[in-house]
């Protein structure tokens, strides 16, 4: 198989501007990182496969919490786009794309809606065996493992796998940027907030207490 190699950089140049566009430049909540591979390469369906997870919540206040066990789940990517150039590609809801964390004090996943803001692009020349990336608009549902909607977010990810001169280069890169907390999420306190909670309780609980004995006191005295 000698496929044209069909990335540019002013392609790659125009999904940056595209991300921009789409989710301006909020906060970063969570950046999340790996290993990729494709299966089968240079095809179309092909299937994304992240592995050896890591993630970094960049802004705690915006609820991810707990993420060093983080899990990437794999996604099938399928040819073509509404969204028109320079978009190729699409993928259906992914649930739990990202699991085995927490959100707000619970534990949650996050499901990947459907997409077709995707550029996907293969080649292989000479002196480059193959390669394979992935850049991707994405919107998804923060959800607690029973279904219930916690938050909606946006972001983007880039996936990267070339093989060249007997190296293998693989990397993955997504970013959540936007989070928006549905009205009636509560957060659970986490373990490290739980003694500054009991203590609250504990003040407030003596506080109770010295108003009802003084209030006894008053009585017994009239």
């Amino acid at each position: 198989m000698n496929l044209k190699l069909v990335s540019s950089t002013v392609t790659i140049a125009t999904a940056a501007t595209a991300v921009s566009m789409a989710i301006g430049t909020p906060a970063q909540a969570l950046i999340v990182a790996g290993s990729v591979s494709y299966s089968p390469l240079l095809e179309f369906p092909t299937t994304l496969t992240v592995s050896n997870e890591f993630a970094n919540n960049i802004n705690p206040g915006l609820g991810f919490t707990d993420v060093s066990n983080i899990l990437v789940n794999s996604l099938l990517l399928q040819s073509g786009s509404l969204s028109g150039a320079p978009f190729n590609a699409n993928y259906d809801t992914t649930p739990a794309f990202l699991s085995n964390f927490k959100f707000k004090g619970q534990d949650a996943q996050l499901t990947l809606l459907p997409g077709d803001q995707v550029i996907h692009t293969t080649g292989n020349t000479e002196s480059l065996q193959f390669a394979s990336t992935t850049n991707v608009i994405f919107s998804g549902i923060i959800e607690k493992l029973d279904g219930t909607d916690l938050a909606k977010v946006l972001g983007n990810f880039g996936a990267g796998e070339t093989f060249s001169m007997g190296q293998r280069v693989a990397s993955f890169r997504m970013d959540v940027r936007s989070v928006r907390v549905l009205d009636d999420v509560e957060e659970i306190p986490t373990p490290a907030l739980l003694p500054a909670a009991l203590g609250f309780g504990a003040a407030m609980l003596r506080k109770r207490k010295g108003q009802t004995g003084s209030q006894a006191a008053a009585r017994t005295e009239s």
